[in-house]
């Protein structure tokens, strides 16, 4: 699950705020990162992450992509009404449609890389991928376990010859705090032990990397059995 749900699910906040604390949730194991993306016309005049506010943005209303970018707009101190115009659609999807036809000259979307979505907003819809960088910002960033710094590598996309920065949250494997230890060693000895398998069944698992996956976005506590594994072998201090 998205580490920010299995954090609002363990706390009882959000969409869970009915429900209550979820006190038996465990982190397993962290997977890929679904950082923040801004996509931008490459006739925007848009360079940097400060003049979004310039542009006409689109972004869709799903929960994780939503909760990110309400992120955003906290961490540079913007409303919605500090856009020159701000539209939220129901998809990332209906959000490409929009970017693609020049009602929108920006577009906000949290997925994993290489993304399809981002692969035509750039090859095929006049898109380059902006850097989201405010290093004033990091201790924010860092202070929250449920998020996590990340860079798309140079050349995943057109016209992107850099890495770009950004951050965003993991995909979280999770289970109840009752579920057998044999059944965690189990999954976690597999996916540690056949990482270098793992990696080619998916673009989005390329860069996975034992020791992130051990602690990176995990904002809730370990399964005491996932714990032990990682500390046997030093993923953890």
């Amino acid at each position: 699950m998205h580490s920010a749900w299995a954090q609002s699910a363990a706390n009882g906040i959000g969409s869970f705020t009915n429900t209550g604390p979820m006190n038996d949730l465990r982190a397993v194991i962290s997977f890929y990162p679904q950082p923040l993306s801004i996509i931008v016309k490459r006739n925007s005049g848009v360079e940097e992450l400060g003049q979004l506010a310039t542009a006409r943005l689109v972004t869709s209303s799903i929960s994780y992509n939503d909760a990110t970018f309400k992120i955003l707009r906290n961490l540079k101190g913007w409303t919605d009404s500090s856009f020159a115009s701000l539209e939220r659609v129901k998809s990332t999807r209906t959000a490409l449609d929009s970017f693609c036809n020049g009602e929108a000259n920006a577009m906000l979307a949290t997925y994993e890389h290489p993304s399809g979505i981002i692969r035509k907003a750039t090859a095929e819809c006049g898109g380059r991928l902006l850097p989201v960088d405010f290093p004033e910002k990091a201790d924010e960033i860092t202070g929250n376990p449920a998020l996590a710094e990340a860079s798309v590598p140079a050349k995943m996309y057109v016209g992107q010859a850099a890495s770009i920065s950004t951050f965003g949250h993991r995909t979280v494997l999770v289970a109840r705090s009752d579920t057998p230890d044999s059944v965690i060693e189990a999954v976690v000895t597999s996916v540690l032990d056949d990482l270098t398998n793992l990696k080619g069944k998916h673009p989005a698992f390329l860069e996975l990397n034992a020791r992130e996956m051990a602690s990176e976005g995990l904002a809730i506590p370990l399964h005491p059995a996932a714990e032990a594994i990682y500390r046997e072998r030093r993923l953890l201090p």
